[in-house]
């Protein structure tokens, strides 16, 4: 008899079942890592973000970044501040994260190929300039796409771009120490 793994104090009579080796985890491993990725990119994104946006206009940063996110979905007229905060924040807030997050997915799966996963497993660099360059690639390519043109109008080009810079960095980063068991074996 075995104590079941997620109940403690539950006897089963069948062995604990062994966690998927890294051969095993496959695709579904590496898609996790890019929505893990994603978020952590998004929150580094947000947070240089609102330090440059706090350097140059103060207590009203935090707000504007918000609209900014918000109008994405519910449109221009997010930006006046008359429209409600709260829906803001909430809807500014899930925006973000749920982008960041699909995006990072959409990087591996761009890049789930065996070729590509090798070249990524024997060479941190190689990873890394990928992601940094997603990262940017995804300032300039999202809005326009989606119909956001007035998106460019409403944001500095250098703020978007650091905020672009670590997000790419930080999902670099990221996976680059998930694949590092895998550099070892």
């Amino acid at each position: 008899m075995h104590e079941h793994p997620g109940q403690p104090g539950l006897q089963t009579h069948d062995p604990p079942i062994p966690p998927a080796s890294p051969a095993q985890q496959g695709i579904r491993w590496w898609d996790r890592q890019g929505l893990r990725g994603g978020l952590l990119g998004g929150i580094g994104f947000a947070v240089v973000e609102l330090l440059v946006m706090d350097v140059q206009e103060g207590q009203t940063a935090v707000a504007r970044l918000l609209r900014r996110i918000a109008a994405m979905w519910i449109g221009p007229e997010a930006l006046d501040p008359d429209f409600s905060f709260a829906a803001v924040a909430v809807i500014g807030t899930v925006m973000h994260l749920g982008l960041s997050a699909l995006f990072g997915l959409f990087f591996t799966w761009l890049t789930e190929s065996r070729a590509v996963k090798s070249l990524f497993v024997q060479s941190r660099a190689s990873l890394l300039a990928a992601a940094t360059a997603y990262g940017l690639l995804l300032w300039p390519l999202i809005a326009p796409f989606v119909g956001w043109e007035w998106f460019a109008r409403e944001t500095e080009p250098v703020v978007q771009f650091l905020a672009h810079l670590c997000y790419g960095v930080l999902l670099g980063l990221y996976l680059n120490h998930r694949l590092a068991p895998r550099r070892r074996s």
